[in-house]
């Protein structure tokens, strides 16, 4: 059998030289002679590639993975190991537009979203993935209008039977298959009596078809059979791959280690090229996850079942008393019976031990966290299924 040989990786395909050096360094290091220029090398995979040099593959990857664990070791504040990813961290310039990256602002607006359904236990599991093309939608305008359909459609789905609407997504432009969108929704798992996710999935693949000139492999559908909060945070990075890795969160003047921590050390998903998005905005989220709702502190839908508030009369509504301070009537504006709901990364944590749950941690870093040493308030290791 002849051995394929491995293509060749050049520096102007990537973002910046440490992107290169470390996808060229778990290539098994240089692949021709002259590809790679030693005394240009610096960082910390330039390093580690001068120092492999004449050692085989599977040693200088054995030596790069014990060099980011000792990092990791040393930095268990942010995230030095990555979750894997089928995509290789390089630019391609398709569109001769620069590539649309996430920046403080937005980490910020959709972490908060994300958070605020995790803490009500909205875990948005089940993960979508439209391809706009083979749906018919080629403009800005008409993927508009037809993800709005979808989402409008979706709310009536979920209002109908009784589901709290929480969502989070987010838009990328690929080189292969043009404008797409990661989505991922709350679906409650399946509890012996209904499998929701299993007809919501039938759902979504028969509005696709009766909305759109649907083709092959428009819309994908993850929809786990059992429930693990942990994918609730790994959709999450997933559609965070794409930031700006220059954006500094907080500097090493303020830093308790004296080291700089970036916005790509709070995401557990390797860098990937999202392209030049024209779809404003890039992410977004369910109006019920957004900041009027986490001023009321309490995401629509939790305070009473909503069959029993439709079937009630306004006048009935409105005379609604509970005994519970913290569940508050539905008419009423809980501003007083419930605080505002603030997320971490908003009151200044940088942390991610302290921003996402310790297992979660411990799944991207491979360490061993004392969770009892952390404050994460309700954090109940039970909830989590560990990953295999």
């Amino acid at each position: 059998m002849t051995k394929r040989l491995r293509p060749l990786l050049k520096r102007s395909e990537f973002l910046d030289a440490e992107s290169y050096y470390k996808a060229l360094h778990y290539a098994g290091g240089p692949q021709t002679v002259g590809a790679w220029d030693e005394s240009n090398a610096y960082g910390h995979f330039g390093n580690l590639i001068r120092a492999s040099q004449g050692k085989s593959s599977s040693h200088a990857l054995r030596e790069a993975d014990y060099s980011i664990q000792m990092e990791q070791n040393s930095r268990q504040n942010i995230f030095i190991r990555k979750l894997f990813s089928r995509r290789r961290s390089v630019v391609r310039d398709f569109s001769n537009e620069k590539s649309t990256l996430f920046g403080a602002l937005e980490y910020a607006a959709h972490y908060a979203a994300a958070e605020f359904a995790y803490e009500f236990d909205l875990y948005c599991e089940v993960s979508i993935t439209f391809w706009w093309r083979r749906l018919g939608a080629d403009t800005d305008r008409e993927i508009k209008d037809l993800f709005s359909r979808f989402a409008k459609c979706m709310n009536d789905w979920l209002f109908e039977r009784e589901i709290p609407t929480a969502y989070f997504y987010c838009h990328e432009n690929s080189q292969n298959i043009g404008t797409h969108t990661h989505f991922a929704v709350y679906i409650p798992p399946f509890t012996g009596h209904q499998n929701w996710r299993k007809e919501f999935r039938r759902w979504v693949m028969d509005w696709g078809k009766k909305e759109s000139s649907f083709q092959h492999r428009a819309i994908r559908v993850s929809a786990p059979f059992k429930g693990n909060p942990l994918l609730h945070w790994n959709n999450f990075h997933y559609q965070m791959k794409g930031y700006d890795p220059s954006v500094v969160v907080q500097s090493a003047r303020n830093a308790d280690d004296g080291r700089e921590v970036r916005l790509g050390h709070l995401i557990a998903r390797q860098w990937s090229d999202p392209g030049h998005v024209t779809l404003k905005p890039r992410s977004g989220s369910a109006t019920n996850l957004g900041p009027l709702r986490r001023k009321l502190g309490i995401p629509e839908g939790l305070e009473e079942l909503r069959s029993i508030a439709r079937v009630k009369s306004a006048q009935e509504r409105g005379n609604v008393v509970s005994d519970d301070p913290f569940c508050p009537p539905v008419h009423q504006k809980p501003t007083h019976a419930r605080p505002a709901f603030h997320s971490r990364f908003e009151d200044g944590s940088r942390d991610v031990r302290r921003l996402y749950p310790i297992l979660f941690c411990k799944w991207v870093t491979a360490l061993s966290y004392d969770y009892r040493k952390i404050d994460h308030g309700s954090f109940n290791p039970e909830l989590f299924i560990e990953p295999i």
